[in-house]
């Protein structure tokens, strides 16, 4: 059955061809009819204290009004989607509007984010929830009898950018109007058929996105997208930074973007709504919590010859603060320098969109892990026994346990910054 078949059945409600429990992850396609209304409630009913905006929150969470704020010019929204102390403990959160937002209620870094904002000058009468009912964000919110408002249960995180998970944030921040476009049948139709054409006869394959996800929120949004949703199975399509292309209407290309997806997933036969290998890495995290375990981070000439020996493609994996995408992005440029494709994102950040791929993808990819050593000093977390370095620690060393685990050809190391790590390979 060709593509535009099997998208014709979807809209009509048969969801068959879309491997798992599709029915009960499908609220997306009703958002964009929403959104006018739901636009237009939020922007009578917030009346924010400031005029600055900091947004708590990692996946799609974060990149989806990450995405909406880039597109519309919107410049008073600071996204913190990391748990690197350098970024989070020089954040100034007093006098600022502050948004914690997790679909799960549990997100750690969300979580021990909000911790830190509120016990360094962030006001109760600031902050605003964004989770789905009842999870433990929820009952924390309605404990301290915060602002909260709901996503749609029937919803996935990375499929949530039309929703109030998407919305709140930039509304917060100052967004009066948003085009609210909805997609005609046949457009839709047009990109989930685009998407069942690009996916590899093979199963497994690279997609260039809407720019440098590094330094973009719309192709980071992207990144999580394809990523998340096709990186199962050993198949999948591994993005790559492309070129920056103008978004003329972002809701629209948010709707094209998950038809696409779609599209691809269903071509590919793998379920577009599931994420098991981001979950396992969730779980060693708190195993090294519990029990951390030693570092073993290579020196740099194990680095250099590690690099020579294949020209299989690399992924980057960058556990810096925000700040350090530039040194990142150069890094990223000089190791593909030598012929090698090369995906790179920043950690933890990445472990909601890519870390996907990275383990349910190909078996061929490698990894270049690095640890960039905090510069200010440990603090225990407000109602924590760790600080933000070892919740950091924990992240990297989790995520390469699950990653060699599953097999995969991964090297570690930790430096002062990635300029410097970047002077090693010429």
């Amino acid at each position: 059955m060709s593509g535009r078949h099997l998208g014709e059945a979807i809209l009509d409600g048969d969801f068959t061809s879309i491997v798992g429990d599709a029915s009960q992850w499908l609220g997306w396609l009703h958002h964009p009819d929403e959104l006018a209304e739901r636009f237009e409630q939020l922007r009578t009913s917030l009346a924010p204290r400031h005029d600055q905006t900091i947004l708590l929150g990692m996946g799609g969470s974060s990149s989806g009004p990450g995405m909406i704020a880039h597109e519309i010019g919107l410049k008073s929204l600071e996204i913190i989607d990391t748990s690197h102390p350098d970024t989070v403990q020089r954040s100034s959160y007093a006098g600022r509007n502050i948004i914690a937002s997790s679909k799960s209620g549990g997100t750690v870094e969300t979580i021990a984010a909000l911790a830190w904002a509120m016990a360094h000058g962030a006001e109760e009468a600031d902050i605003t929830i964004v989770t789905d009912p009842g999870t433990a964000i929820d009952q924390l919110a309605a404990s301290l009898s915060l602002r909260t408002f709901y996503g749609d249960p029937l919803t996935g995180g990375r499929f949530s950018a039309l929703s109030n998970f998407g919305l709140v944030p930039v509304v917060t921040a100052g967004a009066r109007d948003l085009q609210a476009t909805v997609l005609s049948r046949v457009e839709w139709l047009d990109a989930f058929s685009e998407g069942f054409a690009a996916a590899p006869a093979t199963g497994w394959g690279e997609v260039a996105v809407s720019g440098d996800p590094l330094s973009s929120f719309t192709a980071l949004w992207e990144e999580q997208l394809l990523a998340e949703s096709t990186g199962k199975d050993g198949k999948g399509l591994l993005p790559l930074a492309g070129s920056n292309r103008a978004i003329r209407d972002v809701v629209a290309h948010a709707q094209r973007t998950h038809a696409f997806t779609v599209g691809v997933c269903v071509a590919l036969q793998v379920d577009p709504f599931r994420q098991p290998d981001v979950e396992a890495a969730k779980r060693q995290t708190f195993a090294e919590l519990a029990a951390p375990t030693a570092d073993d981070f290579a020196n740099p000439d194990e680095l250099e010859a590690w690099f020579s020996e294949s020209t299989q493609p690399l992924v980057l994996q960058v556990f810096g603060p925000l700040e350090a995408a530039p040194e990142v992005s150069a890094l990223r440029a000089r190791l593909a320098s030598a012929g090698v494709s090369v995906s790179a994102g920043l950690g933890p950040r990445y472990l909601h969109s890519t870390g996907q791929i990275h383990k349910g993808g190909s078996a061929n990819l490698r990894f270049l892990q690095v640890v960039v050593r905090p510069s200010v000093a440990p603090e225990r977390i407000q109602g924590r026994n760790y600080a933000f370095q070892d919740l950091l620690y924990a992240q990297a060393r989790g995520d390469a346990r699950v990653l060699a685990n599953a097999g995969r050809n991964i090297i570690r190391t930790e430096c002062a910054n990635v300029e410097q790590l970047g002077r090693l390979f010429h």
